[in-house]
């Protein structure tokens, strides 16, 4: 018998578990990943796929013309939602900024919507809300949405709520034509500043034939 010879190899269950349960438990969580990355749209990577998001906003039967519709993404607070101008016919296509790039579409998951179109003003400072306040700011809305990969393939469609303190389609009509009035007397003045008025040339005649 060789006394130098290595003792042989005996079997031990611990050592195999300490080398295959922590093996196991990182193949788990990468499947677990992948697989939850696959629902999210995340393609193995912390940024969430972006998705075609357009619609139509309306109120009271009609589709609300002009205006702004603005998406805060809930799901990461690193990310921005997206935004887009709301078109004649309240039709709109929402846009997003990634990674210093705009992209047509939102991010996958959860995102919280504010509406608001303001009218016009013949001044500097913004005129009448003509939606609803509640659908302003983030803090107010009711409005959420879920975006999936398949809300790609499905236009949506806001219906927002009037209240008592949303002007009505015969208010905007009036305000809108006194702002149109002050636009062209504005734009009238302009184009002749050194010329007097009616007034002062009718002064300017008496006193010339005294």
């Amino acid at each position: 018998m060789n006394e130098n010879a290595p003792p042989p190899a005996s079997f031990s269950l611990g050592r195999i578990l300490t080398i295959v349960v922590p093996v196991g438990l990182i193949l788990l969580a990468f499947l677990g990943y992948t697989r939850y990355g696959e629902e999210l749209g995340l393609a193995g990577t912390s940024i969430p796929k972006v998705v075609t998001v357009k619609g139509k906003v309306m109120m009271r039967g009609k589709p609300v013309s002009g205006g702004t519709i603005q998406t805060y993404f809930l799901d990461n607070a690193a990310l921005q939602g997206g935004f887009g101008r709301i078109k004649e016919d309240g039709t709109f296509v929402l846009e997003t900024p990634v990674e210093a790039e705009i992209q047509e579409g939102l991010f996958v998951g959860n995102h919280k919507v504010v509406i608001y179109n303001y009218l016009p003003s013949a001044g500097a400072a913004a005129g009448p809300l003509t939606t609803p306040t509640q659908y302003s700011t983030p803090e107010q809305t009711p409005l959420k949405l879920k975006v999936t990969k398949e809300t790609a393939g499905t236009p949506l469609e806001f219906m927002l709520e009037a209240d008592e303190d949303t002007p009505t389609e015969a208010f905007v009509e009036e305000y809108m034509a006194r702002v149109e009035e002050a636009r062209a007397a504005a734009e009238e003045s302009a184009a002749t500043p050194g010329e007097p008025s009616d007034d002062k040339k009718a002064n300017t005649a008496n006193e010339g034939g005294r």
